[in-house]
């Protein structure tokens, strides 16, 4: 089972005239193509531009990364999600130095040593910045050859049949294999989505033996999906003399090394025990005053978080992972988007407390 190597003729034709002209792929080195692709792996492209480009902005070449507090790179990797990626390219970062004095190596077998990089990344940046003739097998890839020939297998047993499918064909193209894969990339983006593909609208429908027999919707079939784990998170802001308590959760649950607030977790339909991420914290509870509640969702986990708010008139003593922070500096240390809900549900009721009864009545 294989493809007519003419399919990378048409599909380079459609891509020609309709490619995007992303910053990332502009002024192109290895390690521009590296951060993009680690960042665009797990996030959909139209969320990750902004926060991608501010990432590159502050870290704009691997010296810098590998010169950066893990801290600082947790920090400005916010609004992309999964930490632990940005704890990934910091290691890469520094493992590059150590070990390629700073260059990123040409060959495959060679990217993979790299924290972070797997088969796909590695793919991408050997063919992107090298040309090396490899397929970078992602989502887009998988589904678009699954309706192409019709692979009755879902996606996480799709990646060894892709390769051998499209490694030869790789080979004997005179195209640039980067090109080829970016160009997979735009059609699976624009075209051959998820969910209602445009299949009227693909260069390759032709060719496409799903789209012939009117079967698109079912390739490549799906798995099951796992069930996410309903989780309740009551989230303590304790705040003294305009300012508020931050801990950094070392070995907490959720968001290990990020800078949070004291937490209480309860898993309703678990066996998991309840977990506190400081010991004395029940000695305030009953100071505490409910703001708000909202949803959330952290990699297979259902949360109902509930915010109070503990106002304190002493200071407790601290341990040398909670910190007393200024009002006003506290989005300087928070970066996961569940902790940043809960800091602003806090704004927004204490603003709303702060304004006096009469313009409340009169705006």
């Amino acid at each position: 089972m294989t493809l007519p190597l003419e399919v990378f003729e048409t599909l380079l034709k459609w891509y020609l005239t309709q490619r995007e002209n992303y910053f990332f792929r502009q002024n192109r080195t290895p390690y521009k193509v590296w951060i993009s692709e680690v960042v665009l792996q797990q996030t959909r492209m139209q969320a990750a531009l902004e926060p991608l480009e501010r990432f590159l902005r502050q870290f704009p070449t691997l010296q810098q990364l590998h010169q950066a507090s893990l801290e600082n790179v947790l920090h400005a990797f916010r609004g992309l999600g999964y930490y632990n990626r940005a704890k990934n390219l910091k290691k890469g970062a520094d493992y590059l130095v150590e070990h390629f004095q700073g260059q990123f190596p040409s060959t495959y077998e060679e990217l993979r040593k790299i924290p972070s990089i797997g088969p796909y990344t590695a793919s991408a940046i050997a063919s992107i910045c090298f040309a090396q003739p490899l397929p970078a097998i992602d989502g887009n890839l998988k589904r678009i050859l699954s309706r192409l020939l019709r692979l009755n297998l879902p996606p996480n047993k799709l990646e060894k049949p892709a390769r051998q499918i499209l490694t030869p064909l790789y080979q004997q193209s005179q195209h640039h294999p980067g090109h080829l894969n970016e160009a997979f990339m735009e059609l699976g983006q624009k075209i051959c989505t998820p969910k209602q593909p445009l299949c009227l609208f693909c260069p390759l429908q032709n060719y496409c033996q799903s789209h012939q027999t009117n079967t698109v919707a079912q390739y490549p079939p799906q798995t099951k999906t796992k069930k996410k784990v309903p989780v309740q998170w009551q989230l303590f802001l304790l705040t003294c003399n305009q300012h508020i308590l931050l801990q950094k959760w070392k070995d907490f649950y959720f968001l290990k090394n990020h800078w949070g607030f004291p937490s209480k977790l309860h898993f309703p339909t678990n066996t998991k025990p309840n977990l506190l991420s400081w010991n004395n914290l029940n000695q305030y509870l009953h100071l505490a005053r409910p703001l708000g509640t909202f949803r959330h969702t952290i990699t297979h986990h259902e949360i109902s978080a509930i915010v109070l708010h503990l106002p304190l008139e002493r200071t407790p003593p601290l341990t040398p992972d909670l910190q007393w922070v200024p009002l006003p500096n506290v989005e300087k240390h928070i970066t996961a988007s569940a902790v940043k809900k809960a800091w602003n549900l806090y704004q927004t009721k204490t603003l709303a407390n702060s304004i006096p009864s009469e313009r409340k009545k009169n705006p």
